[in-house]
């Protein structure tokens, strides 16, 4: 499957593609809410033997050689995309490499908020007409989806926050809450990608959780839509 057949499956099946892909996507400069122009491409990851491309590693940060499966739910044997913006990111990726046309959630540092969770400004994506909605990866951190538009954002601990109190805090005043620190996802073993998935004049948004060393993909939960 090319990058560019992989886009078209992603957008029309979603969580088929979740399930039997590894999806990681990474931040555009400047970390603001914008509309990008992203590379989308394959880290050449065939099976759990090693790396097929560039020697000495990829987007991925994995050297060549490293046994990791990135295998889907219930078997191995998959390929790992990842969306990246424009720069030196982007260099590990495989060619071909396709473009993708993204919305980039910026991340909201905790302490920023000095303890007041209740009306965050959030980032509404009701009315882009970007194909994906990408934001960095989560390891800790919440994210936040609220109203019908939706509206989202993603909260990373600092300032001595913890993972659970974030989400704690966060929890009862949203919509939806995906954080660590609770049930959504163990943050000490596992990390997330968050992907927004366009339909129409809505949007369908995405959890794929994978180990945090191995990268398989432990399940896919639909959030929104």
């Amino acid at each position: 499957m090319t990058p560019a057949q992989a886009l078209i499956a992603l957008a029309a099946h979603p969580r088929k593609f979740l399930e039997s892909h590894h999806v990681m996507a990474y931040a555009g400069i400047p970390a603001t809410f914008s509309a990008q122009q992203h590379q989308f491409g394959s880290g050449g990851y065939v099976d759990a033997l090693g790396m097929v491309g560039p020697a000495g590693g990829s987007v991925f940060n994995r050297t060549a050689g490293t046994a990791k499966s990135f295998g889907p739910i219930g078997g191995t044997g998959k390929r790992a995309f990842a969306f990246c913006p424009p720069g030196s990111m982007q260099a590990g990726l495989v060619a071909p490499i396709a473009q993708a046309s993204v919305m980039n959630v910026p991340v909201v540092p905790s302490a920023s908020l000095h303890g007041n969770y209740v009306g965050i400004a959030l980032n509404d994506l009701g009315g882009v007409v970007r194909d994906f909605a990408v934001t960095t990866l989560l390891n800790g951190c919440s994210y936040v989806i609220d109203g019908a538009n939706p509206s989202v954002t993603h909260i990373q601990p600092t300032g001595g926050d913890s993972s659970a109190h974030v989400r704690n805090q966060l929890h009862g005043n949203y919509v939806i809450v995906y954080g660590g620190g609770g049930n959504e996802y163990d943050h000490n073993t596992e990390d997330v990608t968050i992907i927004g998935v366009r339909r129409g004049v809505g949007w369908k948004i995405y959890a794929q959780v994978h180990t945090r060393n191995v990268k398989d993909i432990v399940r896919v939960t639909k959030l929104f839509g």
